[in-house]
C-alpha cells in the first residue's frame, strides 16, 4: 500500500510495499527521484528534482531468485539496494543464503551499491561481529548502531573505499558525531569482543534454541544467534505470552505473530536455563 510523507525540507519520501506474507524477504531500493511510482511512466520534471527520493520495499520470491518486482523495480534511477539480513521487526526472519549471494550479484552487474543494515543484527548479536560474515557478503555500505555504544547512543557507517572516495568533508555530517564520550564505550566494547566473547554467544544462543524446541506449543525458531523469534501454534498470541512472561519476571518482545528474545551478549548458562524454565511455566498455562 503506497505512503507519502514529507521531510523538513519539503521533499517527498515514498514508500510502496509488496507484500507476500508475513515473512516476505524485502530489500530496500533507494532511488535518484521519488516523483514516479513503481510502474508508471518517467518524468523528465522528476529527473530534475534533487529534493525528491524514493525507496520502495520490494517482496522476494521463496526459491531465492529476486522476484520480478525487484528486477523491474531497479531501473536506471535506482542507485543502491538495501538489505536487512535478519528482519527483526517483520518476525525476526533470516534471508536466505542464495537468496542473497543473487541479490549481491545482481548489484555487481547493475553496478548498484549494497547496503546492508546491520544495526540490529551487527556488533555480535548473531555470533559473528556482522551477520554479513554468515553470508560471506561483502557489501558496499554497513550501517551500525544500537550494540555499539553498550547503551549509549551511537551510530556508525562502514563503507568500501570505492564509496568513500565520494564523500568528502561535510557530505555525512552528524550534530552529536565524534562524541568523545559515547566513542569511549564503543571503543570499550570493541575491546571486549574478543574470540571467547563470539564463542560464548555462539554456545549459549545453541542452548537457547535447543531448548526452545523443546517447549510447548513452539512450532519453529528463527533468526541468528541471540537474534531469536519462536512461532507458537494457532490461537497462541505472542503479545499474550510476553505479557504472561513480564509477570514472571522475563522480559520479551514481540514481532508480527512471533515472540523475539534478544538477550545480553553477555548471558551465562544459568541465565538460558532459567529462562527456558519461566517460558516453559508460561507456556503450559495456555
Amino acid at each position: 500500500m503506497p505512503a507519502a510523507h514529507q521531510d523538513a525540507g519539503g521533499g517527498q519520501h515514498k514508500h510502496q510495499h509488496f507484500e507476500d506474507g508475513d515473512d516476505a524477504q524485502q530489500p530496500l531500493l533507494a532511488t535518484r527521484q521519488g516523483k514516479r511510482q513503481l510502474g508508471e511512466a518517467d518524468d523528465s520534471q522528476a529527473r530534475q528534482d534533487d529534493d525528491a527520493h524514493k525507496v520502495a520495499d520490494v517482496a522476494l520470491a521463496d526459491e531465492g531468485q529476486p522476484a520480478p518486482a525487484l528486477r523491474d523495480a531497479a531501473d536506471d534511477t535506482v542507485c543502491a539496494v538495501m538489505l536487512e539480513l535478519v528482519q527483526g521487526e517483520g518476525g525476526v526472519v533470516a534471508l536466505d543464503a542464495d537468496y542473497v549471494a543473487k541479490v549481491a550479484e545482481f548489484c555487481k552487474k547493475r553496478d548498484l551499491v549494497l547496503i546492508v543494515d546491520e544495526v540490529q543484527t551487527g556488533v555480535g548479536r548473531t555470533g559473528k561481529f556482522l551477520a554479513c560474515e554468515h553470508f560471506d557478503l561483502h557489501p558496499d555500505i554497513v550501517t551500525l548502531a544500537k550494540g555499539l555504544g553498550g547503551g549509549l547512543p551511537i551510530g556508525a557507517v562502514l563503507m568500501t573505499a570505492k564509496v568513500a572516495e565520494h564523500m568528502g568533508p561535510g557530505t555525512h555530517g552528524s550534530t552529536f558525531g565524534g562524541n568523545p564520550v559515547v566513542c569511549a564505550g564503543a571503543l570499550a566494547v570493541l575491546d571486549a569482543m574478543d574470540e571467547a566473547f563470539m564463542d560464548n554467544v555462539l554456545t549459549q544462543a545453541a542452548r537457547l534454541r535447543t531448548g526452545l524446541k523443546t517447549l510447548p506449543h513452539v512450532t519453529e525458531v528463527s533468526g541468528l544467534g541471540l537474534m531469536v523469534g519462536i512461532a507458537f501454534e494457532d490461537g497462541i498470541k505472542a503479545a499474550d505470552v510476553r505479557a504472561a512472561c513480564e509477570k514472571e519476571g522475563l522480559l520479551v518482545l514481540t514481532a508480527k505473530t512471533r515472540l523475539r528474545l534478544l538477550p545480553p551478549l553477555i548471558l551465562t548458562e544459568t541465565d538460558v536455563d532459567t529462562a527456558l524454565d519461566t517460558l516453559r511455566t508460561v507456556l503450559e498455562k495456555f
